[in-house]
């Protein structure tokens, strides 16, 4: 029988409380969204317990992959974050003149 997701989790957490670098990039690289794994009773995460321990090296497995992918150009020269703010932008515009439109047509109804 394998180790399940609990199990994993423990192991996570206890990885990055002893320092095991190696495990905790193994273990994300294999299921990144087990970087919101969080304790029960204090809720603190990877990145809370290796923090307070001092693990540098673990704040590096979990930080980087961050950096590199807001580094990362992917379209004519503009960075991942740079679309994605673009695309907020133009959603909040496209929100406010609808919620403006709604809004006068109300007032004409009255």
């Amino acid at each position: 029988m394998g180790v399940t997701f609990s199990q994993e989790r423990k192991l996570l957490l206890d990885a990055a409380e002893l320092g095991d670098a190696e495990h905790v990039a193994c273990a994300l690289g294999s299921d990144p969204t087990l970087l919101r794994t969080a304790t029960i009773l204090k809720r603190r995460g990877v990145l809370h317990i290796a923090a307070e321990q001092g693990h540098v090296p673990i704040l590096q497995v979990i930080i980087q992959p961050l950096v590199d992918d807001v580094k990362e150009e992917v379209s004519g020269g503009r960075r991942r974050l740079q679309l994605q703010l673009q695309l907020q932008l133009q959603l909040q515009a496209q929100g406010s003149v609808g919620g403006r439109a709604r809004s006068s047509l109300d007032s004409a109804g009255t």
